[in-house]
């Protein structure tokens, strides 16, 4: 486990915030953009850092995808 990853990827308020709204529920990148009134582009990138940090799991449906937390980290 990559503690400085997470740590990294943590120290992001932005990515903070994704990290609650995922411990509610798993969502897609479109609800996300509402709630945190930001641009698709720019939660990509911050999902895609926290993904990295093996803190989150995606899986495809159809076209979207559908972003969660993962279980153990």
């Amino acid at each position: 486990m990559d503690y400085e990853a997470i740590f990294k990827a943590l120290g992001e308020g932005t990515r903070i915030k994704i990290v609650k709204l995922l411990s509610i529920k798993p969502m897609y990148v479109c609800e996300m953009e509402s709630v945190l009134e930001m641009s698709q582009p720019r939660i990509s990138q911050h999902l895609r850092i926290l993904k990295q940090a093996g803190l989150l799991h995606m899986q495809k449906e159809g076209q979207r995808a559908v972003y969660s937390l993962k279980e153990e980290v």
